[in-house]
């Protein structure tokens, strides 16, 4: 076993420095456990219930993980991609009838332009009335996704405790 010898005065510096090498790991740990992330949250959007929120792909495709000098973030720019976790509330102004017009053209292909404005109209109102349910996918994901930054915590831990020379270990 190693033993480490400090003295009063030099054991601010040692502090300073295991910090410095904590917050430097911690970081790494943040950004592996962002980009891990992703894969948790396409599985969610798989498993969606009551059926995946997939149309063309869109929403899938647009998760995204962004590295900042102090961890990193995980988004959805999409601008309906709050619509799908949170859901949207009765009521409230639905969708433009544009976006629901492009879905039925490809979901239930209309023989013609009056039956697709018909259906699109019909889909509208009814989402304004009801309003949609939300997903949930980030709100599952997060079970998941604190298992995966414990376990990188604790390794970006384990390796400053290496690196100091100390196992944890009496």
């Amino acid at each position: 076993m190693k033993t480490i010898k400090i003295n009063a005065a030099d054991f601010p510096a040692a502090v300073i420095a295991d910090t410095k090498r904590f917050n430097k790991e911690l970081v790494k740990a943040m950004r592996i456990t962002a980009a891990r992330s992703l894969g948790v949250v396409m599985e969610k959007i798989n498993t969606a219930k009551p059926r995946p929120p997939v149309d063309n792909g869109m929403y899938r495709a647009s998760w995204a993980v962004e590295n900042h000098d102090d961890g990193a973030t995980m988004f959805n720019p999409m601008i309906y991609a709050s619509i799908m976790e949170l859901g949207r509330r009765p009521g409230k102004r639905p969708p433009p009838r544009d976006v629901i017009k492009r879905w039925v053209k490809r979901k239930l292909k209309p023989k013609d332009d009056a039956e697709l404005n018909f259906l699109a109209m019909i889909i509208q109102v009814n989402i304004g009335r009801r309003g949609i349910k939300g997903r949930r996918v980030l709100a599952r994901a997060m079970v998941d996704i604190r298992k995966i930054a414990k376990t990188e915590i604790d390794a970006a831990a384990a390796r400053v405790a290496s690196a100091a020379g100390s196992t944890g270990t009496p």
